[in-house]
């Protein structure tokens, strides 16, 4: 059986807590979670039609690759998240984005569910033969971490080598050969320029009503010196730049993600270490009344938001004054901990924008989490794969 070969243009956007993957032009969320095993569980659900509908947030395969420094076999996103016990997710102390194996997983998972859906949805059935993939890719890495030797480092991780997959759909295997051709990682904070640039005007209704403007994107950012506060999971980075041009970078680690860590601690010391929760499981009982331990989790996390956010404020000011010397036209806000931090952070940073004779623009909670990777997406057809068929 002839090998079936599928085109892909791919933006990765691997954040510590979540995983925004752009396949053509499909956007595909999953929390960046892994979890090893080592041996195949037992699956009763036989009906390929739910086993497909249901395969990104169940996925289970094997990856043989050496960009990681161990294959095996993996389960990935919201199915590690539900096993918990032993699941990995990004180390928020030590950071390394670029020489971890868990935004290489995970961009592989998204593209093995990616390819699989699409079969399945044009032939009503699995392949019998391999799956072969040509993609082309790109990625970020916070700008606290970013170097281009770095960013090199994992470019070549992706596209060097092939990476061979075997994804479980029930009882059945699918075997996926995953070829990156070419791979740009970038820096934090420039793709979510271009996603300025192309964004939908409604994004910027309260920036409008708050200074009594009506921009234009694409000719209001061009010129403009902005600090960018990203604020994620594991770090808080902060960007300047003028028009398109990246002027200074630098982070902080500070962030959702540690106020959560430090929340989860405080619930296992009072608890006598009997509950202990990793970030994700922490997260999802503040969401869930039910959880016995949600008013507790909430609670410890209004506490420890405090904190990070205040120590994020006085890093703003002294990066202000320091990478940007006392001279932006804007300061703008997104990432994941810009909804999580919006009510102790907003009014002190539009105050302070103001002081210094700036305008804040806070990307509103439904955009915020997903710029970069759309902006990675721009980028990959406007600029690093423009004239590709």
């Amino acid at each position: 059986m002839a090998a079936t070969v599928i085109k892909l243009l791919v933006a990765g956007d691997i954040g510590n807590n979540g995983s925004k993957v752009i396949i053509n032009d499909e956007l595909r969320k999953q929390p960046s979670v892994i979890k090893r095993l080592y041996t195949v569980p037992n699956e009763d659900e036989t009906s390929l039609n739910k086993l497909v509908a249901t395969l990104d947030n169940d996925m289970l395969l094997n990856i043989t690759s050496e960009a990681l420094e161990r294959g095996g076999l993996f389960v990935t996103g919201n199915r590690a998240q539900r096993i918990g016990l032993g699941s990995e997710n990004m180390n928020i102390t030590l950071g390394g984005k670029y020489k971890s194996d868990i935004p290489v997983i995970m961009t592989l998972a998204e593209i093995a569910a990616h390819v699989i859906e699409k079969y399945f949805s044009e032939y009503k059935t699995l392949p019998e033969g391999a799956i072969v993939v040509n993609a082309k890719h790109s990625g970020a890495i916070p700008a606290s971490e970013y170097t281009r030797e770095r960013a090199d480092i994992l470019e070549k991780r992706f596209k060097e080598k092939p990476h061979n997959l075997s994804v479980y759909v029930g009882n059945n295997q699918v075997s996926i050969q995953v070829n990156i051709e070419e791979s740009h990682v970038t820096q934090e904070g420039i793709p979510l320029l271009y996603a300025l640039l192309e964004a939908d005007p409604s994004m910027f209704n309260q920036f409008n009503s708050d200074y009594k403007l009506k921009i234009t994107p694409k000719k209001y950012f061009l010129d403009k010196r902005i600090f960018h506060l990203d604020i994620g999971d594991g770090t808080t980075e902060e960007i300047v730049t003028q028009g398109l041009n990246p002027v200074a970078g630098s982070g902080v680690r500070l962030g959702g993600g540690h106020a959560i860590q430090a929340a989860a601690a405080m619930l296992e010391k009072n608890t006598d270490g009997f509950v202990r929760y990793n970030r994700q499981q922490f997260q999802d009982a503040v969401k869930d009344k039910t959880n016995v331990h949600h008013e507790k989790c909430v609670n410890y996390l209004a506490e420890t938001r405090y904190e990070q956010a205040h120590q994020i404020f006085e890093d703003v000011q002294e990066k202000f004054m320091s990478i940007a010397q006392g001279n932006v036209d804007l300061f703008t806000v997104y990432g994941g901990g810009s909804i999580e931090f919006e009510g102790e952070l907003r009014n002190k940073l539009k105050a302070f924008a103001e002081q210094v004779g700036a305008k804040l623009l806070w990307i509103p909670a439904e955009d915020a989490i997903d710029l970069q990777a759309k902006g990675l997406n721009i980028l990959n057809k406007n600029v690093f794969y423009k004239g590709d068929k």
